[in-house]
């Protein structure tokens, strides 16, 4: 619920049920166990999503440094911890280290899920908008096609995540004063968006899930894709006591 919740921006009332699967899973497995770094991790993305990014950052550090043990430096839950740790220093105003952290994420995505993954597209995203916050747009340019190449394949064409990436591939052609592509771009992902929403898909983030599902804002930049939510462990799971060893 937590994760729905977040997704459709609801992020103060997902808040309290995040904490509550943190304490259960920390009282289950400890703060070494992975449910437990996924329970920092979700709890650490809505707080960010509030704006609470100095209250947000250690609860990520510590979710990354957890999946690091666990998995080791190039498993697929280090890449997406990485991700949301680098939109946390982003937002932050470390730049450097965010871009740096964007880059890692892509790596180890691309090793371990593939190039068609929509985690991959995310971070695609993410080094895609850091080439854009330093005005690199045509740098930026191919990574934002590739991201929508990437949703397209994984997720279809009428699904909001690829709405959002048509908009921000438009958003970067406008940027290169190529108006008429970027229009018919713009329009390409309003005219998802209502279709989807018919649907009961999800809102512009990665990942599955019955979502609310908004109008794209204009302007929007390639790497401004919704990140991916981080639900707290099934309610079934916490009623058989599931521990450590009882997950996969």
């Amino acid at each position: 619920m937590a994760g729905n919740l977040h997704a459709q921006g609801r992020d103060a009332e997902a808040e309290p049920l995040y904490r509550k699967a943190l304490e259960i899973d920390h009282a289950i497995g400890g703060d070494r166990w992975t449910q437990t770094a996924e329970a920092n991790l979700g709890l650490g993305v809505d707080l960010d999503s509030q704006g609470r990014h100095g209250e947000a950052e250690p609860l990520l550090r510590q979710g990354l440094d957890i999946q690091r043990a666990a998995g080791g430096e190039k498993s697929a839950g280090v890449g997406e911890a990485y991700l949301a740790l680098a939109a946390n220093l982003g937002a932050q105003g470390d730049r450097k280290q965010a871009e740096r952290l964007n880059q890692r994420a892509l790596d180890i995505l691309r090793a371990t899920l593939g190039e068609q993954h929509p985690q991959t597209a995310l971070a695609y995203a993410s080094v895609a908008a850091d080439l854009e916050n330093q005005k690199r747009y045509a740098q930026a340019e191919p990574l934002c096609r590739k991201t929508l190449a990437i949703l397209r394949a994984t997720l279809g064409d009428h699904h909001p995540d690829t709405a959002v990436a048509y908009d921000g591939l438009a958003r970067n052609l406008s940027l290169q004063q190529a108006h008429g592509q970027a229009e018919t771009l713009s329009n390409r992902a309003v005219a998802i968006l209502p279709r989807a929403a018919r649907g009961g898909s999800a809102r512009g983030g990665i990942g599955p899930g019955d979502r609310d599902t908004p109008r794209p804002r204009r302007r929007r930049r390639c790497g401004r894709l919704r990140r991916p939510h981080l639900r707290p462990p099934p309610a079934a799971d916490l009623a058989r006591g599931a521990g450590p060893a009882g997950r996969a």
